[in-house]
């Protein structure tokens, strides 16, 4: 285990230098400032972890998902602050966690070259953007890779693990709803293909888990009226109502498009070991357990993608928690020849010192990569410019009158409440000291002055009309 420390830290450095842009810099996602808006709020007392509050005049009260996420990063910002580093951090834990938890996946089986996993995982992009986007599947991926690990766990005698794991559903569900319950496929292949028992005790072992599931949160819908209207109308709302009638994509088959090709780098790096494995032995060095593991867990990845095709409601990112299983599959199918590579690699006496050297070059690289952008804009830089200049002059107003056009741009909303508390109202019967526009054409009802100069896009103007 010692010898695998020095790959641990190379890979870190990588990471922290493919993300480098990013994390230390102003600027994220629509969606992932919006929840750390809401979670702003939640540590502020704004709202509470089931009835949470985005703006005054956009959703007062936010039922799009279930709170445990922001939650957790509310937490976050009570201990550490609200500098926007915070959610930036958070989202980059979250990535670390899913690696400690792959590695805790290949070490129950035994298993060297724990580092394997993380890096199949690393060859995913969208793993890259995720991590400083604040994304709920960031916090979903944890909850899925140790609900695996738990359920692995309780194979082995100890059924307080198999109730984690599905408590670890549970949670997963409180984190996104219904995405995290592709898990409750695991027990089923794990038990048939791997310990080759039959259907019905398979059967058996998916039902048991998701009664372990189920009940945590049947004790939350029906003996906490908080909970009970949060989950209902998240329920209603978002997922019933998705399903009938949301449509974000042409087709349904957009999802796997999307699954293909964010595989085309792992299942290039697979193809690449194997043959050249081939080319030496004549055959592919694969055990027959091995391939089992591989079966099983990239089936239940897949259990993950295709149910999202029954809602023309989707997007690539919903399927990030699965990557983690399908880096875990195709990782078993190279664990035999990445071994055999590094026994070779170790018997050279300067390979374990050399290792250490590259590994802390490229970590001291990455961590000065990140500090020379630190406090950057590396995202939406003209939008939060004009932001922070708009602010500045409007002093203590909370809510700022904008059309309807800008209401609508969510991350404008999102950075005003996030940074400064700010709401934007784009009911134009509303009467307000401030509005912004981002045009010349202004509207003739009121008497507006120009009082923002240094603005790129969007201009403060004061309604002489309201005093």
């Amino acid at each position: 285990m010692k010898k695998e420390t020095p790959f641990f830290v190379f890979l870190l450095g990588v990471f922290l230098l493919l993300i480098s842009p990013n994390l230390l810099t102003h600027g994220m996602f629509m969606d992932g400032m919006i929840y750390a808006a809401v979670a702003k709020n939640m540590a502020d007392g704004i709202g509470t972890f089931w009835q949470p509050f985005f703006t005054a005049t956009c959703y007062p009260e936010f039922y799009e998902h279930p709170p445990l996420a922001m939650g957790l990063l509310g937490v976050c910002y009570k201990i550490f602050g609200d500098s926007f580093l915070i959610e930036k951090l958070y989202s980059f834990a979250m990535w670390l966690l899913v690696a400690v938890g792959l590695v805790k996946i290949w070490r129950h089986f035994k298993l060297k070259n724990a580092w394997l996993p993380v890096v199949m995982l690393m060859t995913v992009t969208r793993i890259i953007w995720a991590s400083t986007n604040n994304g709920l599947e960031n916090t979903l991926a944890v909850f899925v890779i140790f609900s695996v690990w738990f359920y692995l766990k309780s194979t082995q005698g100890k059924w307080w693990y198999f109730v984690l794991s599905g408590a670890s559903i549970a949670a997963g569900f409180l984190t996104k709803g219904p995405f995290a319950l592709f898990l409750w496929t695991l027990p089923f292949f794990f038990e048939f293909l791997v310990h080759r028992n039959g259907l019905l005790r398979a059967l058996v072992a998916s039902l048991k888990l998701v009664v372990l599931t189920v009940f945590p949160l049947f004790l939350l819908y029906f003996f906490s009226e908080a909970a009970f209207q949060n989950l209902d109308k998240y329920l209603n709302i978002q997922v019933v109502e998705s399903l009938k009638n949301v449509e974000t994509v042409s087709s349904r088959f957009f999802i796997l498009r999307y699954f293909f090709a964010e595989m085309i780098l792992p299942t290039a790096l697979l193809l690449l070991v194997l043959l050249i494995s081939y080319a030496k032995r004549r055959k592919f060095d694969i055990d027959t357990d091995k391939k089992r593991l591989f079966y099983t867990f990239f089936l239940t990845g897949l259990c993950g993608v295709l149910p999202i095709m029954v809602s023309m409601k989707q997007s690539g990112f919903y399927i990030l928690p699965t990557f983690p299983i399908f880096a875990l599959s195709f990782s078993f199918l190279l664990e035999r020849v990445v071994g055999k590579w590094m026994t070779q690699l170790n018997n050279f006496q300067s390979f374990y010192r050399v290792s250490w050297v590259l590994a802390s070059t490229v970590f001291i690289m990455a961590v000065f990569m990140n500090l020379r952008v630190f406090g950057e804009v590396g995202r939406d830089a003209d939008k939060l410019q004009d932001v922070h200049h708009i602010a500045a002059q409007i002093q203590d107003e909370k809510v700022v009158g904008v059309p309807k056009a800008l209401w609508i741009d969510w991350s404008l909303q999102a950075y005003f409440h996030r940074y400064y508390g700010i709401a934007l109202d784009g009911n134009q019967e509303h009467r307000h000291l401030y509005y912004i526009f981002d045009g010349n054409q202004l509207p003739e009802h009121l008497n507006l002055e120009r009082i923002s100069e240094k603005t790129l896009n969007y201009h403060l103007y004061k309604n002489n009309f309201v005093e």
